[in-house]
């Protein structure tokens, strides 16, 4: 015959339930902590690319001359500024500036 050994065979059920309640409050704690932690990254994030919308506003001031030394249209800058914030507009619009410089063998006045 086999004995079965649990935790309530071992210890007094007052001790059992404390010990049990303390493993969910840890559960739960460890879960709302990094739930924070995940919105504070996700806060930050989205703080981050309105500012890069804001820089996106500058640029849309500087004339044709200096966007096509930066190696982008205007037209560039407006389209990755509409881009919704869930996206990175900064990373979109390096790429359009990648590829025009490979495409089009763009040289900015310095390297000229």
């Amino acid at each position: 015959m086999t004995v079965q050994c649990t935790c309530e065979n071992r210890f007094p059920a007052s001790e059992v339930k404390a010990l049990k309640e303390n493993s969910f409050s840890s559960g739960l704690k460890e879960f709302v902590l990094n739930t924070w932690k995940s919105f504070q990254a996700y806060r930050k994030n989205q703080r981050q690319r309105r500012i890069d919308r804001q820089a996106f506003d500058n640029m849309l001031r500087l004339d044709e001359r200096a966007l096509r030394d930066m190696g982008i249209s205007r037209d560039d800058v407006l389209w990755a500024s509409r881009l919704p914030l869930h996206e990175n507009a900064s990373e979109a619009l390096n790429g359009i500036r990648s590829y025009n410089i490979a495409t089009t063998g763009w040289k900015s006045r310095k390297h000229r």
